[in-house]
């Protein structure tokens, strides 16, 4: 989703969220030098309302580390990362 949303757009960069099912969700981001995609589940029980806040923050930090070079996937001690990954281009 975040690779067809920057392409459509003509953008350099896009996030995308998917749905979240049984408390696990994946974000994305797709950018002009690869795209990097993380599927999570927390630890906390959330409201759903915060939880999208939560992610909310968590997509905008991706785009924060990409911009300044960091490290992608930082261990976080509200979730549990299942799965990583990224594809260059």
């Amino acid at each position: 989703m975040a690779s067809a949303a920057r392409e459509n757009a003509g953008a350099s960069a896009a996030l995308s969220c998917g749905k979240l099912i049984d408390g696990k969700v994946s974000l994305a981001l797709s950018t002009i030098e690869g795209d990097w995609g993380v599927r999570v589940e927390t630890r906390k029980n959330f409201s759903t309302e915060d939880y999208r806040h939560y992610l909310a923050t968590l997509m905008l930090d991706l785009l924060r580390r990409w911009l300044e070079g960091k490290p992608m996937f930082p261990v976080i001690s509200a979730l549990n990362l299942v799965e990583e990954q990224h594809i260059t281009r």
